[in-house]
């Protein structure tokens, strides 16, 4: 089975660009940084309600699920159990949880807390700029 991950691309070969245009970020599969630490990792349109998305920022996957037409969330994608792609799992938006395709390890997608469990995925702040999608990478840890 195919993986919903998007293409890699280093996050430092983006720095210094003004940012995207429409489009440009899913025909250049480009990441960009913007302000504050944030990188620009999808436009909104591309997160829809129904499963996740995976981006790479460098060599972290990440799982983007919208939860809202205000709200899109960010957790590790990869499940700590096996190591299946959590973006590719069944996802309840009304829960607010992702399940793995593996195993049915569910997740909270605001948290990253197992449910009914004490494993964890990691989680970013993300924020909506305009149309894009902005994910938090702390590059110190």
């Amino acid at each position: 089975p195919t993986s919903k991950c998007a293409a890699h691309v280093p996050a430092d070969e983006s720095r210094g660009n003004a940012g995207p245009q429409a489009g440009q970020l899913q025909a250049r599969g480009a990441l960009n940084m913007s302000s504050g630490g944030y990188i620009q990792v999808a436009e909104v349109g591309q997160v829809n309600k129904m499963d996740g998305k995976c981006v790479h920022v460098d060599d972290l996957q990440i799982a983007l699920f919208r939860v809202s037409d205000e709200e899109i969330c960010a957790i590790g994608n990869i499940c700590p159990h096996q190591g299946a792609p959590l973006a590719d799992g069944v996802y309840d938006i009304e829960e607010g949880t992702v399940t793995c395709p593996l195993h049915a390890w569910e997740f909270n997608v605001r948290t990253g807390r197992r449910v009914n469990g004490l494993e964890a995925v990691t989680t970013y702040q993300t924020r909506i700029v305009g149309n894009v999608v902005e994910v938090l990478v702390d590059r110190d840890v």
